[in-house]
């Protein structure tokens, strides 16, 4: 060791049969190994005769009169055995069959024992049910998903900022102008408010989730995971409900900002209605999201494919413009083909200030149940938790 060391050279060993220094001239036998097992003794090999004898002996006698005494050479009776034989009437071996003297070998009395407990002298297991275990793993890894995202402040600071810079831009282009919607007409603010609300559900929950597990796919850690006693549902659900809770928080900030800088009414009447439907959207396009990850090849091509789906549908939609009677006719019915437009249209119906309702939709939400059902059956179908090769 040290710096600059050779390799040590040739040491004055002899042959590989000689001994080495210390145990004197002679080669000998290390005396480590198994030592040999002891002679019999002298004794001879147990037989069949012998152990019928032993049988027999360990066998009580039955109750009766009492037998004569054992006598000695001399013909003298064994004073105080026979005394006791004499006094008792019957013979105590007799009597008392469990004091003999008996000897069990090759587990012949073994089967009579309870069974001996391997979890001897341990606490009790806890005993848990799965559903128990199961959320319990599912609140860990939301956890670690929230930590994970913290050490991130970047992409944190933009997946907030991203949904106000669509609100500011399309209020300073459009802002003075009026829309016109069920009930009368109010002003654009009013319209985009639950719009861009909307397009926080699907940033979140489809689009972020999307490309969260294709990195994370493409990076190895779908695999390790899959190799860990952490159940895939609990870690697919931990991302989904973690993207759902981004979600809510980004309405929240929306409808905020939307209530302090533009003079939007936040609905109190609709508002469970309002909730509901952001809980069925962000469910929906969460499995949409999973099921849109076996389609993407790689992680590089996830913003491509991601967003070649879902910004169109967004133009279409009535979530960046709404279309009113200047659009084709065609194009409308596009859009209520897929998801997003509905999902806007019924956050739309609790910001309505004419709503006399509950301002729930229903066939809206019917439509983005349906869809996020297809998403959940192509997902188990083709999802994949090793990269493609």
């Amino acid at each position: 060791m040290g710096h600059g060391a050779q390799p040590a050279l040739l040491g004055r060993h002899g042959a590989a049969h000689h001994a080495l220094h210390g145990r004197g001239r002679a080669p000998r036998r290390p005396g480590r190994r198994d030592r040999r097992r002891g002679d019999g003794g002298g004794r001879h090999t147990r037989g069949t005769h012998g152990e019928q004898r032993r049988r027999r002996r360990l066998v009580p006698a039955a109750a009766g009169p009492l037998a004569p005494p054992r006598r000695h050479r001399g013909g003298a009776r064994r004073g105080r055995r026979a005394v006791r034989g004499a006094v008792g009437g019957a013979n105590r071996a007799a009597a008392r069959p469990h004091r003999a003297r008996t000897r069990c070998r090759h587990g012949a009395c073994r089967a009579a024992r309870r069974a001996r407990d391997a979890r001897g002298r341990l606490p009790g297991p806890h005993v848990e049910g799965v559903v128990v275990t199961t959320t319990r793993l599912l609140a860990r890894q939301v956890r670690y998903e929230f930590l994970a995202f913290r050490r991130n402040p970047a992409a944190a600071f933009f997946t907030f900022f991203f949904p106000l810079i669509f609100l500011v831009v399309f209020n300073l282009i459009f802002g003075n102008d009026t829309i016109s919607i069920p009930g009368g007409e109010t002003n654009t603010s009013t319209f985009y408010i639950p719009a861009i609300a909307a397009f926080s559900i699907i940033n979140a929950c489809y689009t972020g989730l999307a490309m969260s597990i294709s990195f994370a796919r493409d990076q190895g850690q779908l695999k390790r995971v899959a190799g860990t006693p952490l159940p895939k549902g609990a870690y697919l659900g931990a991302k989904v409900l973690f993207m759902t809770i981004i979600g809510i928080i980004l309405v929240a900030v929306v409808t905020a900002f939307g209530a302090v800088f533009y003079s939007v009414e936040v609905p109190t009447g609709t508002l469970p209605a309002f909730l509901l439907t952001l809980a069925v959207g962000a469910a929906a396009f969460a499995m949409l999201g999973l099921a849109m990850t076996a389609f993407i090849p790689n992680a590089e091509a996830a913003p491509a494919v991601v967003n070649a789906v879902i910004l169109p549908l967004l133009f279409i939609s009535d979530v960046f413009i709404p279309l009113r009677d200047n659009a084709p006719a065609w194009l409308g019915l596009v859009g209520d083909l897929f998801p997003v437009k509905h999902l806007s249209l019924a956050s739309q119906a609790a910001f309505n200030p004419f709503e006399e309702g509950s301002g729930l939709r229903l066939g809206h939400l019917g439509v983005m149940a349906l869809w996020g059902v297809g998403g959940a059956v192509v997902a188990l179908w083709r999802f994949r938790w090793e990269p493609r090769r």
